[in-house]
């Protein structure tokens, strides 16, 4: 695989594409505050990019701003659990229109390590979710660029 050359990555490092689809249950945690509360979601993907297939999140969201503020980290990870990718994100949450079942989110992503071949992994991408919080389900598309170190 030849190496992608980006200003100021380290040399010894690669530059992947990670793409997923993620669909899965959304729970809603007991709030801090009416307007400030907790969410928690699991979601898989098995056609995803670098075979990071299964995803978990914590969510927090505050409802005091427009659009709501929502903020948390998430782990995606391999079947085997060998592979795990972590960040941290920040995002909004628009209000659901009246006619539409969903809360559109976008959130921005930054990776902040893993393990396994995600060891020291850094990049940054984006995700554009639908929140079913009444159906305690959400689903989203990431996309990212990874850079980890070449072993």
């Amino acid at each position: 695989m030849a190496k992608t050359e980006i200003f100021g990555m380290p040399s010894n490092f690669q530059a992947l594409e990670y793409e997923a689809n993620f669909k899965g249950p959304l729970v809603v945690l007991k709030g801090l505050t009416p307007n400030d509360f907790h969410l928690v979601a699991t979601h898989e993907d098995e056609n995803a990019l670098l075979n990071l297939t299964g995803s978990a999140q914590k969510l927090q969201v505050d409802l005091t701003t427009f659009p709501n503020r929502i903020n948390g980290e998430a782990s995606f990870f391999s079947k085997d659990g060998q592979n795990c990718l972590f960040c941290t994100f920040s995002g909004v949450s628009t209000e659901k229109p009246e006619d539409q079942e969903f809360q559109d989110a976008f959130v921005h992503v930054v990776f902040t390590g893993g393990t396994g071949r995600f060891k020291n992994a850094t990049g940054s991408g984006i995700v554009e979710a639908d929140l079913f919080a009444h159906k305690g389900f959400s689903q989203g598309t990431i996309k990212a660029t990874v850079f980890v170190p070449y072993e």
